[in-house]
C-alpha cells in the first residue's frame, strides 16, 4: 500500500478541519485554492497526468491533477489492464480528455472535485467502486458502472452533462443531488443493469427530459422511492419523470413516497445547492430510528443539525 499525499507550504496540512482544508463545494463556489492542493500540471502535454499501470492499493490525497492536451486517451488517470484498490481523496480533476478509465477494480473517489473542462464521458467504474462526497461538473458527471461492475454513489452533487449516473452493471444511488442533465438524471443502459435508489433530488432540464430512463433494451430499477423529481429551470414539474426509451426494460414507478416539488435550492446560480423546501428536508426514507431523512446531498455542516448528524454518522468527509 502506497500513499501519495500533498501538503501545503504553510504550516498545517490539508486534512479536514485544518486551516488549509477546502471542500469540493468550496472549490465549486470559489475555485480551487492553490494553497489547498499540490498542483500536478501536465503542461498541456500529449499524455495522462498519472498512470497507475497494473498497481494495487494506491492512495492519492490532496492533489490537483489537470491540464493534458485533451487529445483522445490523454486522461487525468491512465491505467493498465487490471489495476485494483485505487483511491483518490480530496483531489481535483480537470482539463483532460476524460478522468477515469474503466479498467480499475475497487476505485474510490472520496471528497473529490471534478471540473467541467473535459471532452468525453469522464468516469467509468468496474467492480467494487465507490463515489462519495464529491462535486462533479459538466460532462464529468456522466458516470457508468460497466457491465458486471458494481457502484455505490452516495452524497454527491452532480451538475450538468447529458446523464448523471449511467448504470450498466449494478448501482446503489443514495442521497445525491443531480441537477441540469439534458438526457436524463439516471439511466439504466443494458439488460443486465440493476439500480437501487432513494433520497435523491433529480432535476434535469428542460421539463421534457425524464429524470429516470432506460435504453438499449433493458435494465431494471429494483427499488425506487423517496426521491424528488422537478425541472431544473423554471417553477414547474417534469412532463414525464420516468421514461422507457426502448422495449425490454423494466423501469420502476416513482414510489409511494416520491414527491414532485421544487427543492428550492438556496442559490444554485452561485453553487449553493442546499435545499430549503421542508418537504425535501424531511421527505427522505426514515432512518433506523424511524426519523425522516433529508433528500439530496449533504454538502455543508450549516445546512441543518439533522443533516449534519446524518453526514457525521456516515463519516462523510465533505463536512468540516
Amino acid at each position: 500500500h502506497k500513499r501519495f499525499e500533498g501538503f501545503s507550504l504553510i504550516p498545517g496540512d490539508m486534512r479536514i478541519g485544518s486551516a488549509n482544508y477546502q471542500s469540493p463545494l468550496e472549490a465549486l463556489m470559489d475555485g480551487v485554492a492553490p494553497g489547498c492542493c499540490v498542483d500536478i500540471d501536465a503542461d498541456g502535454g500529449a499524455y495522462s497526468v498519472v498512470n497507475v499501470g497494473e498497481s494495487q492499493n494506491l492512495e492519492f490525497r490532496n492533489l490537483y491533477l489537470h491540464n493534458t492536451d485533451k487529445g483522445d486517451g490523454n486522461d487525468v488517470v491512465a491505467a493498465g489492464t487490471a489495476p485494483s484498490g485505487i483511491m483518490f481523496v480530496n483531489c481535483r480533476f480537470d482539463s483532460a480528455y476524460r478522468v477515469m478509465p474503466a479498467a480499475i477494480t475497487g476505485l474510490e473517489l472520496i471528497g473529490c472535485f471534478g471540473g467541467s473542462d473535459l471532452v468525453k464521458q469522464a468516469y467509468s467504474f468496474a467492480i467494487g467502486s465507490v463515489v462519495a462526497n464529491c462535486v462533479l461538473q459538466g460532462v464529468a458527471t456522466l458516470m457508468s458502472a460497466v457491465p458486471g461492475g458494481t457502484l455505490v454513489v452516495i452524497n454527491n452533487l452532480l451538475i450538468g452533462g447529458t446523464v448523471g449516473v449511467q448504470v450498466a452493471g449494478q448501482a446503489v444511488i443514495v442521497n445525491n443531488t443531480l441537477f441540469n442533465q439534458t438526457v436524463c438524471s439516471i439511466k439504466t443502459h443494458n439488460a443486465a443493469a440493476q439500480a437501487t435508489m432513494f433520497n435523491n433530488i433529480l432535476s434535469p432540464i428542460p421539463e421534457t427530459t425524464p429524470a429516470l430512463g432506460s435504453t438499449n433494451s433493458g435494465g431494471s430499477v429494483q427499488y425506487n422511492d423517496y426521491n424528488c423529481y422537478y425541472c431544473a429551470a423554471g417553477d414547474f414539474p417534469l412532463d414525464t419523470p420516468i421514461m422507457t426509451e426502448r422495449p425490454g426494460g423494466t423501469l420502476a414507478v416513482m414510489g409511494d413516497h416520491a414527491i414532485e416539488v421544487n427543492a428550492d435550492f438556496a442559490d444554485f446560480g452561485s453553487g449553493n445547492f442546499r435545499p430549503c423546501n421542508p418537504l425535501v428536508l424531511r421527505g427522505g426514507r426514515p432512518d433506523v430510528n424511524g426519523k425522516p431523512m433529508a433528500m439530496g446531498a449533504v454538502l455543508e455542516l450549516s445546512q441543518s443539525v439533522i443533516r449534519s448528524r446524518m453526514a457525521n454518522l456516515g463519516r462523510l468527509g465533505i463536512i468540516r
